[in-house]
């Protein structure tokens, strides 16, 4: 097996939108109806069965015995199966097309019968993608049982820690960590491409209504400077480059702040527009940075032999922001959950930026 990554697909409610609720909302009068006969007669124990690899006529003649009153509704799970796809989960498709494209090993490990698999892999054609599949109902052992990762493992010669699975249930995430496999617990498919583009794995693109936040962002941003001064002539201006210096300080530090705390901002870490709003603005910071702290430093060298606020906080600015370049590169290059001694380095020196240039502020006045 090649060195990279191989990624491990579940199916319902990953790539494919299956519901029993579709076809019993037609069959019954009342949501309360569909929700008591789900949760009694065919239950998620009942139908799990199935996934194990029980025929669906010893199923079905079983439970019709002890409700013979719900015989045929009973039968139509498995007689009117296809009513319970709702479509393909298209954003999460797409996912999967472009791991394709980039010759990523795609398997399946899914809890599916035997029975229904092959109608579902007539109707999508996505399901000929992957270089293999482990389908429960095939092998008569169904998630989370650690044997079935273990299988996944030897029948393809995959490396657990060189393995990324994705599922939407997470005992069985839990389950695949247990067996050495890198989890994914899937919520919806931008969360899965933001992590997945932490492992490397994909590239973050952004969406419309993200490319309109980002619009409106550079929009405040070019108008904050006054237009006169970014002609080509003054672009190069100290009081210029300041002022931009000053904002790519505000948006590294606020985006910063946002990507670093993600269980009190959960809505950063689920936008890919926040990560690339800190990415860009450091590629700023990178370029104007060296640029304006040399003039700086030229033109006020005289404060240099006195003690003063003004030029302490200058040069904690200085060394903070060449620390943040430099921790930044391998954590852009790498991933920030690959490496931790300099993410914290990172984070730190992103405070102490911040304090020192409100203390610079305030020490200038």
């Amino acid at each position: 097996m090649s060195s990279n990554k191989a990624v491990v697909f579940d199916l319902g409610n990953v790539l494919i939108d299956w519901n029993p609720r579709y076809l019993y909302s037609k069959i019954f009068t009342t949501e309360t109806e569909v929700e008591w006969f789900l949760e009694n007669i065919c239950d998620e124990e009942w139908n799990a069965k199935h996934d194990a690899g029980q025929p669906f006529s010893t199923g079905i003649a079983e439970l019709s015995s002890l409700h013979p009153q719900f015989s045929a509704q009973i039968s139509n799970w498995y007689g009117r199966w296809e009513e319970m796809l709702g479509g393909p989960l298209d954003d999460t498709v797409e996912i999967l097309a472009e791991l394709k494209k980039k010759q990523v090993p795609l398997f399946i490990l899914s809890n599916w019968s035997a029975e229904t698999y092959p109608k579902a892999e007539a109707i999508y054609d996505f399901l000929h993608w992957f270089d293999g599949k482990i389908i429960s109902g095939e092998i008569g052992k169904i998630k989370p049982d650690p044997d079935i990762y273990k299988l996944l493992i030897e029948t393809y010669d995959l490396t657990p820690d060189n393995t990324v699975f994705i599922d939407d249930k997470l005992a069985n995430v839990k389950a695949a960590e247990d067996s050495g496999i890198h989890g994914i617990h899937f919520h919806n498919a931008a969360l899965l491409r933001n992590d997945l583009a932490k492992l490397k794995l994909l590239w973050i693109f952004l969406s419309a209504p993200q490319v309109a936040f980002i619009s409106h962002l550079s929009y405040a941003y070019a108008h904050i400077i006054p237009f006169q001064e970014l002609t080509i002539y003054s672009f190069f201006l100290p009081e210029v480059l300041r002022k931009l210096i000053v904002l790519s300080c505000v948006f590294l530090i606020l985006s910063g702040i946002l990507l670093a705390y993600p269980e009190l901002f959960p809505w950063a870490e689920e936008s890919s527009a926040t990560s690339l709003l800190h990415i860009w603005a450091g590629f700023f910071f990178l370029v104007i940075f060296p640029m304006y702290s040399w003039d700086h430093i030229r033109v006020h060298a005289d404060r240099l032999t006195k003690f003063s606020l003004v030029t302490a906080s200058g040069i904690v600015q200085f060394f903070s922001g060449l620390g943040l370049i430099v921790s930044g590169i391998p954590l852009l290059l790498y991933g920030a959950d690959a490496i931790d001694f300099p993410r914290e380095i990172h984070l730190g020196l992103t405070f102490v930026l911040a304090g020192s240039l409100v203390l610079h502020k305030c020490s200038r006045k």
